[in-house]
């Protein structure tokens, strides 16, 4: 079993957030909400409040987890300003983990380095085009270790693909046509 850790922080868009979150634990992935504020209790970007797990209390181990996931939203440049955050993202791509950003939090990947030369998908407008990346109109875009989304209509497509890369493809479809279903 996979074990992933979802980054959480107040103005986080909450589609992005908890349907990683929903749909990887249908999967059987070992989740852990993050906070990385000192409080367990995050209120997103539209007034929901949900609890995150445990408090983000210093970089994390890549050891400890399979993949590092940062929804987007406004809360995206308290991720950025965060060390910890910056830190953890840059040990688990130097470790070849999953390292997985959806919304503007890829603009987080871009600053960092870890997506020069490479393709990616990002909100429309928050391209950074100073970095060298090469921003597709994509809702999902896999480049080695790293997956990228476009933004809350996309969370379900950019959670199915998570799946895929940490459980493979018949989990993948599996959780997919389960999804389907119940929402037809």
């Amino acid at each position: 079993m996979s074990k992933a850790a979802v980054i959480c922080t107040d103005n986080v868009e909450e589609v992005e957030c908890l349907t990683v979150v929903d749909f990887l634990r249908r999967a059987g992935v070992e989740v852990e909400m993050i906070s990385r504020t000192d409080k367990l209790e995050i209120c997103g970007a539209h007034g929901i409040v949900f609890m995150a797990d445990s408090i983000m209390e210093d970089v994390l181990d890549p050891e400890a987890y399979d993949a590092i996931i940062l929804p987007g939203g406004a809360g995206w440049e308290a991720l950025y300003a965060d060390y910890r955050v910056r830190d953890s993202v840059l040990e688990f791509s130097q470790n070849r983990k999953l390292t997985a950003a959806i919304c503007a939090s890829p603009g987080i990947f871009a600053r960092l380095g870890i997506l020069n030369g490479r393709r990616a998908t990002i909100y429309p407008g928050m391209e950074v085009d100073e970095y060298e990346v090469q921003w597709m109109d994509k809702a999902v875009v896999q480049a080695d270790h790293i997956i990228t989304g476009q933004g809350p209509a996309k969370a379900a497509e950019f959670a199915i693909a998570l799946i895929g890369y940490l459980e493979g493809r018949g989990k993948e479809s599996e959780i997919r046509e389960q999804v389907i279903m119940e929402y037809a």
